[in-house]
């Protein structure tokens, strides 16, 4: 894909890197999919993970695009100053015992909170 927008834009245009971006997301669905459903066929999952998992990745294909554009497009016009006041306050909330107690159940329990997460932001956690 780089090398059709690289043509026009230039090869280290961002806009190349945001269109590369959206052409990887469809492909990653694809790709979860198909790992989820060699998971079922060696039983390492049952049906009811790999139904849950087959839906989340078909309401992701329909919303990972418009997510990501508007995602991208919060990002370029949120300040500076924002991100920062906002990422010190994600690591404060890190260091709470109640944190750490959930980052020990993720742990623990990857394959539930990866089913949460596709739930939630219907994003894959193979995204960024």
């Amino acid at each position: 894909m780089a090398n059709m927008f690289s043509s026009v834009l230039g090869p280290n245009s961002s806009a190349v890197s945001f269109m590369d971006s959206i052409a990887e997301l469809p492909g990653k669905r694809v790709d979860d999919f198909m790992e989820q459903t060699q998971r079922y066929r060696s039983g390492e999952i049952g049906t009811g993970d790999q139904m849950l998992q087959g839906g989340a990745n078909a309401v992701g294909l329909l919303t990972d695009v418009p997510f990501f554009v508007a995602g991208e497009a919060v990002s370029a016009i949120t300040p500076e100053f924002i991100k920062k006041g906002l990422s010190q306050i994600a690591e404060g909330i890190k260091d709470t015992e109640a944190a750490q107690v959930a980052m020990q159940y993720m742990e623990e329990n990857p394959q539930m909170m990866k089913r949460i997460a596709v739930l939630i932001f219907q994003q894959s956690p193979l995204q960024k």
